[in-house]
């Protein structure tokens, strides 16, 4: 017996079966003894014994843990082991499905590891309890547990944008640019405005390039969110690149009232409509000593000629621009 208090229960306790089923309390190696006896009346006795030791081999009871997913290649593994120091019971995790992969101690419950692909994967923790005793035919207890893993690849957003994309005349840009995230990730640009409107001009089926209007001018932040994950968390693997900054600036009006005007002098009343964005300027193609302005600021302003037109078949007219 492992220890003196063990107690070995027989299921029949005939003195005349060759066979026996017996059940001990305590796991660990026992000694069984059979011994035949051929008496004849009171003559004196004939009989002979043998032994068989026995070891009762715990059978180890393990959890490989909950299903889980991961954001990239690397992995942690948590098994509950039946393992205590002492015992005879030897772990090792293997892989269902193949593939090539890495583990930091696969004889640990708890390791740490890589995997070589993308996707759902099966852990199987397996402990195998070995006796103590050598017996013919190597008898093992073994049991095992399945974790199934999946591996949804981590984003790398990037932002393809040119230096010079950082100004829009309006209010609407035209070439919103990221790297194609590629397969099973899914993107989208933010602007922090909700009435910001991304599309659907130029836009791609992940929408990395596209076109956006905004509803005010001034400076915006636009971000570049990729993102992967399973259906009921969709944004378990998530990264942003960004922010691109575009100045949306307003676009002046440069418009001369009367584009075609006749004055019966050497000077004349010139006017423009001016909505007050930027800066206005009146210039000409005629040379300064011929044409000159009282003011070439001035949506409205007088404006001096040295030479007339009339007869002057060199300068019929004079071509005067209002630019801002």
């Amino acid at each position: 017996k492992p220890n003196p208090q063990a107690q070995v229960t027989w299921e029949n306790n005939s003195q005349n079966n060759i066979s026996e089923t017996v059940q001990v309390s305590d796991y660990g190696i026992y000694t069984f003894i059979v011994r035949e006896i051929n008496t004849a009346g009171d003559a004196a006795t004939c009989f002979d014994r043998d032994t068989v030791t026995v070891e009762f081999i715990e059978m180890p009871n393990v959890d490989a843990g909950d299903d889980f997913d991961v954001c990239g290649l690397d992995f942690q593994l948590n098994a509950t082991s039946s393992h205590s120091e002492g015992d005879n019971i030897f772990g090792v995790w293997t892989s269902l499905d193949g593939g090539e992969m890495a583990f930091t101690n696969r004889n640990d419950p708890n390791t740490a590891g890589h995997y070589s692909a993308y996707g759902t994967v099966q852990f199987q923790w397996t402990e195998t309890n070995h006796p103590h005793i050598v017996t013919d035919n190597e008898e093992t207890c073994s049991a095992s547990d399945v974790v199934e893993v999946t591996f949804y690849e981590m984003p790398s957003p990037v932002i393809s944008m040119n230096e010079g994309d950082t100004i829009s005349c309006g209010l609407h840009f035209e070439y919103l640019r990221a790297e194609n995230p590629g397969d099973n990730i899914h993107g989208f640009w933010y602007e922090i405005s909700p009435s910001t409107q991304f599309g659907p001009n130029n836009a791609t089926t992940s929408n990395h390039i596209t076109d956006v209007s905004v509803s005010s001018y001034g400076r915006h932040d636009f971000y570049w969110i990729e993102y992967s994950g399973p259906a009921d968390n969709q944004f378990f693997c998530k990264d942003t690149a960004g922010p691109w900054t575009i100045d949306f600036i307003q676009e002046p009006i440069a418009q001369i009232r009367d584009t075609s005007r006749t004055f019966c002098s050497y000077s004349g009343m010139l006017c423009a409509d001016f909505n007050g964005v930027g800066e206005g300027r009146w210039s000409t193609d005629a040379s300064s000593s011929v044409v000159t302005f009282e003011d070439r600021t001035s949506p409205c302003t007088m404006v001096y000629a040295t030479v007339l037109n009339s007869g002057n078949t060199q300068n019929p007219y004079y071509d005067i621009y209002w630019t801002v």
